[in-house]
């Protein structure tokens, strides 16, 4: 039987912070943002992919940290761990964010808050878009 195992695996997660207020004082609808982290060991062939979030509604509001940790297989290139880490990672983690928000919203206010769908794909480009013009600023003497 051949070998069916996945080149990139998830190996666990944990869940460092999530808080939920309500009645706080902020006038919008539906709101959802997050930040992420990214660490690699190429010499364990592994990275850990961290995301902040924040998602509200009315007067419901969560806070969270999550942070995942992966391997990769000898077949992944090392110059393409950071894209695929995270763009992996981020789908992979995403339900795990969802159902902890809903779950903790449900058990203490009685209403699910729900996280809209991202487009990991556009995200994944204007993050490594943004890499680049960064980088490029930094390397030309001329923008300073």
């Amino acid at each position: 039987m051949s070998d069916i195992r996945a080149d990139f695996t998830f190996n666990n997660y944990r869940i460092l912070n999530l808080s939920l207020t309500t009645d706080f004082k902020e006038d919008r609808e539906t709101y959802f943002d997050f930040t992420t982290k990214y660490f690699i060991d190429e010499e364990q062939h592994e990275c850990m992919v961290g995301i902040d979030f924040e998602v509200s509604e009315l007067n419901t509001k969560v806070v969270g940290e999550i942070v995942g940790n992966f391997s990769f297989s000898d077949v992944i290139p090392r110059k393409d761990y950071e894209q695929y880490g995270l763009s992996n990672g981020l789908a992979i983690l995403f339900p795990y964010i969802r159902s902890a928000v809903s779950n903790l919203s449900l058990q203490t206010n009685g209403e699910i808050l729900m996280i809209p769908t991202i487009n990991i794909v556009e995200y994944m480009k204007t993050r490594f878009s943004q890499q680049k013009d960064d980088n490029n600023e930094k390397n030309n003497p001329e923008s300073n």
